[in-house]
């Protein structure tokens, strides 16, 4: 009797623990994640603004990847921005978009993955017009 009681105990304890685990865990793995993923989408805009200081002009959309320091980025924020296909992936997967629109403005929108759940937790789109984020 004291057995099956101390095994439904134990058993009690492992439940609660993974609850605990799955829920204030994983929630504070996800908000580092969202925390790094904004540092990351901030400095982008904050490096496209200091190209765009130096040169007068934005990059091309085909190298505008080549305008970002990455590895600047991954020091700043903690985090690592990842390559992608003429983009970056952030610490929550998703990608950017950019867009030149002219000599002195570009749209860069980030694209969020389908599994993240908070998009709206900062702008998902930045439009720059002469080195300021309108």
């Amino acid at each position: 009797m004291k057995t099956k009681a101390l095994i439904a105990i134990l058993f009690l304890f492992v439940v609660a623990f993974l609850a605990y685990y799955w829920v204030y865990v994983r929630s504070e793995e996800n908000i580092a994640k969202q925390r790094i993923s904004v540092c990351q989408f901030f400095e982008i805009s904050h490096q496209l603004t200091s190209f765009y200081s130096n040169n007068s002009t934005y990059p091309d959309e085909a190298y505008w990847i080549n305008s970002i320091n990455a590895k600047f980025v991954d020091k700043q924020c903690r985090g690592e921005l990842l390559p992608a296909l003429n983009s970056f992936r952030d610490a929550l997967g998703a990608t950017y978009e950019y867009k030149k629109l002219g000599e002195h403005s570009i749209i860069i929108s980030r694209v969020p993955q389908n599994d993240e759940s908070s998009s709206d937790l900062f702008p998902q789109q930045m439009i720059f017009v002469k080195g300021k984020i309108k």
